[in-house]
């Protein structure tokens, strides 16, 4: 019974070790194995119970080691971010699929403004999304979609230079339609969620305060799966050494009684709701003298035109501000036509540090 015992032993030692089941069969030998199998009914019950646990035994050894201190996660701002599910030259559809994101007037620079247009074959509809969580238009692979820290511009989407370490660059494609910012800005405390803000075509892409039930921050690609939930939060990195032995218990603390929840806001009605977008409906925007609109951003011979300076007098050949306007049934321009009137410029602002002087000068 000894000699049995021994060889077990021996066995369980070789399977944790990595040698495979030929090894150690011939290590404690074969006669032994048939002794047990032909014995009795309890040597044949121990055998098999003694079989389980090693298998369990070398299991586990391998999850051990597989899990310690390895994993495919990276840590930022106290969230675990995975590696997000990808799509290459897709349209990201808002609106059910009525609009698609767009770059405007189809220009490619740093700066160029996100929109949404009529979904159409054009490079500019279509982006790609990476594992690290950039958006990348097809039309500039080494450019990003990037949100605004700026409150004032009511965070809004545009072009920049892909920067790897930029949270500002980095969105979670979540299951419930929301493209949600890795970046956390104060005044969004639910988060900053990609939106437009009005349906219609040329409609701005900015960042609002996350609402899943919003259908301005609603967006869908086809044949995409997104992030199965909501980023986890608060998560601490795996130890890779082993947990510190239990501190002994504090002595007790005598329980304070909660404070009371702060009450909550009230909900915003639906008069409200609609004043609201009614309000940002001017949002980078110049009317026209017809009451149209300018083109957020427009081209004439080598002149680029960009908001806030996106009305003016391109070589001074008409003699008065003017603009390409954006193509509406009731906008009705110069001499009847739809697609460019008279404008007058927003004032720029003094260069700080400059003091006008009696003449209006600067110095």
């Amino acid at each position: 019974m000894e000699s049995n015992v021994s060889r077990w032993a021996e066995r369980e030692q070789a399977v944790t070790s990595g040698r495979s089941d030929n090894e150690a069969s011939a290590r404690t030998g074969t006669n032994m194995h048939r002794k047990v199998v032909k014995g009795s009914p309890r040597s044949r019950q121990t055998h098999r119970r003694a079989m389980q646990e090693i298998a369990l035994f070398a299991t586990a050894a391998l999850v051990l080691q597989c899990c310690m201190g390895r994993g495919n996660v990276a840590f930022a701002e106290g969230r675990l971010l995975q590696k997000a599910n990808t799509f290459k030259d897709k349209f990201v559809k808002a609106f059910k699929g009525s609009y698609c994101i767009n770059l405007a007037s189809g220009t490619v620079h740093v700066g160029t403004n996100i929109q949404v247009y009529d979904c159409h074959n054009g490079e500019e509809n279509f982006f790609s999304y990476t594992e690290a969580g950039e958006f990348r238009p097809k039309k500039a692979s080494t450019m990003c979609l990037e949100v605004s820290p700026d409150a004032d511009s009511k965070h809004n989407v545009y072009l920049a230079t892909c920067n790897a370490n930029s949270m500002n660059q980095k969105w979670d494609f979540l299951s419930n339609g929301l493209v949600m910012s890795r970046q956390k800005f104060s005044d969004q405390p639910k988060g900053t969620c990609m939106q437009v803000e009005k349906k219609g075509a040329a409609s701005n892409v900015d960042g609002g305060n996350c609402d899943s039930s919003s259908i301005f921050q609603q967006f869908s690609v086809d044949g995409f799966q997104p992030t199965a939930s909501m980023p986890k939060t608060d998560v601490a990195a795996p130890a890779s050494s082993p947990a510190p032995a239990p501190a002994p218990a504090p002595a007790p603390v005598p329980v304070k009684k909660a404070a009371a929840p702060p009450p909550k806001p009230k909900a915003e009605s639906n008069i409200d709701f609609q004043q609201r977008l009614k309000d940002r409906e001017g949002f980078h925007k110049v009317k026209t003298a017809n009451g149209c609109f300018c083109k957020t951003s427009w081209e004439a011979g080598s002149s680029l035109f960009e908001y806030p300076n996106n009305c003016g007098d391109p070589d001074s050949l008409r003699g008065y501000s003017w603009c390409l306007t954006e193509e509406e049934p009731k906008c009705k321009g110069v001499d009847g036509h739809h697609h460019w009137d008279r404008c007058t410029p927003i004032p720029k602002k003094p260069v700080a540090g400059t003091t006008k002087t009696a003449a209006n000068c600067g110095k």
